[in-house]
C-alpha cells in the first residue's frame, strides 16, 4: 500500500508549502486555495483550520462571490478582515445594495483594509450607501476607486469614518470625513470627467496634520492648478514623503510646490512633465525664471520650505526627451530643493549633471551637498555623452516645451542653435563621491570604457534589476 507523503511531513512544513503555493499571482488566490482542501484530509484540516489564510477576501455583483464571502467569514474566526467591494455591471440588480449590507454589517467591527472599485454611477450609489452606513471602528486603510471612463455622475462625495484610519487612497472621489487627523498616508488619483482642484486637496490635507506620505497619481487633466492670483498656501507639519508621478502637468507641480510648507519633508519623487503636458499648460503657461524667483525670495523671507529634503528621484516623461527640452524644470527642482544628498534618475536623463553643473552660478552653487547618484536602466554611449546641442527640430521643440519667451530661461551659451553633428562632451559627476546602477546589463555596463574611467573616481556599485525602470 502507497504511503501518503504528507503524511510524514510536520504541520509548519506542510502550512508553509501552503502559503508558498498561495504566492502564485498567476493562479489566482481562492483557486489555489480551495485546490488545496481538496488533495488530502489531512492537509484540509491545517488550511481550513488556519483562519489567517481566509482574512482576505471580495464580494461583487457576481452571485458566486457571496458563498465564497460567506466561507472566509466562518473560517477567518474571529480575525481583522481584508474586503474589496466591487460593482461592475452597466446595470445592478435591485438587491444588490441589500445583498451588500447582509455580508458587511455583522462583521463591519472586524474590517481593517477596505478596497472598492465601481465603474458605473449606479455601482456608485450602491457602494457608498452600503458603506457609509458601516460601523468600522478597526478600519485602518481604504481604498475608493470610481473608474467612471464612460459614467458620470454629479455626486462625487463619499463619506467615511474612522480615527483609527491611517491610509487613504481615492481615484476619482472626494472622501467626506469628520475625523482622519491620524491620517498617515494619502493617495489622490487620477479619473475620467474628476478634476482634483486646490480647494478640495486643501481640505483634504489639513484635515490630516499627521500626514506623513502624499502621493499624487494621475493625466495632467487631473489636477487644477486654479486662479494664480488667490493665495493658495498648505501646511503639512509631518509630512516627509511626497510624489508626483503620472504625467502631472508642470504648472502644477510648481503652484503645488511653491504654496507648500512642509519643514520635515525629506523625500521627493517627481516625474519629468512630457510635451503634452506641455500643451494642456499652454492656457496658464510656466515661467520658469519667475518661479524660481518665486522660491528664492520665499526662502529668503523665512526658513527654507524644503531645507530638510535629502533625497530627490526623478522619472522619465513619455517622449522620452533629453534634459535639454525640460532645462528650466530641472532648474526648478535645484532651487527647490538645492540641499539634496542623494539623486535617483532614470539612465536617459543623466545629462542634468551637466546641467546643474553650467548652472551653479546661476543658482549659488545648487545640489553642493549632492554625494550619492542612483542610476536606473543600462547605462550606454549615448546615455553617457550629453549632447550639448540636437537638429533645428528639437531646439524649436525645447523652446515650446519651455515656452520661451521673455521670463523663460535661456540656453547656456555652450548650446548651438542648430547642426546635429555638434561635439558631446561627457558628463559632469563632480562631486559626487559614491554611484548605484541598477539594469538589466551590469556585465556589458561594467565594461564600458567611461564606466571603467568612472570607477577610478567615485565608489562604484552595479545592481542587477529584471526592470531597469523600477
Amino acid at each position: 500500500m502507497p504511503v501518503d507523503p504528507f503524511s510524514k511531513l510536520p504541520t509548519e512544513l506542510l502550512l508553509l508549502i501552503a502559503r508558498f503555493c498561495l504566492q502564485s499571482p498567476n493562479n489566482g488566490y481562492f483557486r489555489v486555495l480551495l485546490r488545496l482542501t481538496r488533495i488530502n484530509s489531512r492537509l484540509r484540516r491545517i488550511v481550513v483550520g488556519t483562519p489567517g489564510l481566509w482574512v482576505s477576501f471580495g464580494i461583487s455583483d457576481a452571485d458566486t462571490s457571496f458563498n465564497l464571502a460567506q466561507l472566509c467569514i466562518e473560517r477567518s474566526k474571529s480575525l481583522p478582515l481584508n474586503i474589496q467591494v466591487s460593482t461592475y455591471m452597466p446595470r445592478q440588480r435591485e438587491d444588490l445594495g441589500d445583498r451588500f449590507r447582509e455580508i458587511l454589517h455583522p462583521i463591519g467591527p472586524r474590517i481593517r483594509v477596505l478596497t472598492t472599485y465601481m465603474t458605473t454611477y449606479s455601482g456608485l450609489n450602491i457602494v457608498r450607501q452600503v458603506i457609509e452606513k458601516l460601523e468600522m471602528p478597526m478600519l485602518e486603510e481604504i481604498d475608493l476607486d470610481y473608474d467612471s471612463m464612460f459614467h458620470d455622475g454629479p455626486d462625487r462625495t463619499i463619506r467615511i469614518s474612522g480615527a483609527n484610519l491611517r491610509t487613504l487612497t481615492t481615484i476619482g472621489l472626494f472622501p467626506a470625513s469628520s475625523n482622519i487627523k491620524n491620517l498617515k498616508s494619502l493617495t489622490i488619483g487620477s479619473a475620467a470627467f474628476w478634476r482634483w482642484s486646490t480647494t478640495l486637496i486643501c481640505a483634504l490635507v489639513t484635515e490630516s496634520q499627521a500626514l506623513e506620505n502624499l502621493t499624487f497619481s494621475g493625466g495632467e487633466s487631473t489636477f487644477e492648478v486654479g486662479d494664480r492670483l488667490v493665495p493658495f498656501a498648505l501646511s503639512c507639519p509631518s509630512l516627509r514623503s511626497l510624489t508626483m508621478e503620472g504625467g502631472i502637468a508642470a504648472n502644477f507641480t510648481t503652484r503645488f510646490l511653491l504654496a507648500l510648507h512642509a519643514p520635515n519633508l525629506e523625500t521627493v519623487r517627481v516625474t519629468t512633465p512630457s510635451l503634452l503636458s506641455y500643451e494642456k499648460s499652454l492656457g496658464i503657461p510656466v515661467h520658469w525664471e519667475q518661479a524660481i524667483n518665486q522660491i528664492e525670495e520665499r526662502d529668503a523671507e523665512e526658513a527654507a520650505a524644503f531645507e530638510n529634503v535629502q533625497s530627490l528621484a526623478i522619472d522619465p516623461d513619455d517622449d522620452g526627451l533629453s534634459p535639454r527640452h525640460n532645462r528650466g524644470f530641472f532648474c526648478f527642482l535645484m532651487a527647490a530643493f538645492p540641499r539634496i544628498n542623494s539623486l535617483d534618475l532614470y539612465h536617459t536623463a543623466i545629462g542634468l549633471l551637466n546641467i546643474c553643473n553650467e548652472e551653479n552660478d546661476l543658482l549659488e552653487g545648487a545640489w553642493r551637498f549632492l554625494n550619492k547618484l542612483t542610476v536606473r536602466g543600462n547605462l550606454s554611449h549615448h546615455s553617457l555623452k550629453h549632447e550639448n546641442s540636437g537638429s533645428e527640430v528639437d531646439n524649436a521643440a525645447a523652446k515650446e516645451a519651455n515656452h520661451a519667451d521673455k521670463e523663460d530661461l535661456d540656453e547656456p551659451s555652450g548650446a548651438a542653435e542648430g547642426g546635429s553633428d555638434a561635439e558631446s562632451a561627457e558628463v559632469y559627476w563632480k562631486p559626487i563621491e559614491t554611484v548605484v546602477i541598477k539594469g538589466r546589463k551590469t556585465a556589458d555596463t561594467f565594461g564600458h570604457e567611461l564606466i571603467q574611467r568612472l570607477a577610478a573616481e567615485v565608489n562604484l556599485s552595479l545592481v542587477p534589476s529584471s526592470n531597469s525602470t523600477a
